[in-house]
């Protein structure tokens, strides 16, 4: 673990002066921290895994994730949309038993 410390610019009196900051790194124990806060979070937000309304009036998904505001990132939609691909390659593959036999597109 590193310490640094930089001098902090806050507007506020009590944040003025010397902050330290640890740099810790990928390790065990940020890993362990970051399970407590999803699970605190998942706990006291909730988990709702289709869009509603929060009490801000805001279209949420998930773990209070705000979508009019903070929508989501290339990568996020990327990957939802990976999924979705395989989704639908695994019904495919149900409801049609010779899909697998079929020419793969060149």
């Amino acid at each position: 673990m590193v310490r640094r410390s930089f001098p902090f610019r806050g507007s506020d009196r009590r944040n003025r002066g010397i902050r330290t900051v640890i740099f810790m790194g990928i390790c065990p124990q940020m890993n362990f921290f970051q399970k407590k806060l999803t699970d605190q979070l998942i706990k006291h937000e909730g988990l709702r895994l289709k869009p509603y309304h929060c009490p801000a009036g805001k279209l949420t998904i998930g773990v209070g994730r705000n979508l009019e505001d903070k929508g989501i990132t290339e990568e996020e939609a990327v990957m939802l949309l990976e999924n979705d691909i395989q989704e639908c390659l695994k019904d495919l593959g149900t409801i049609f038993q010779a899909f697998d036999l079929l020419p793969k597109p060149s």
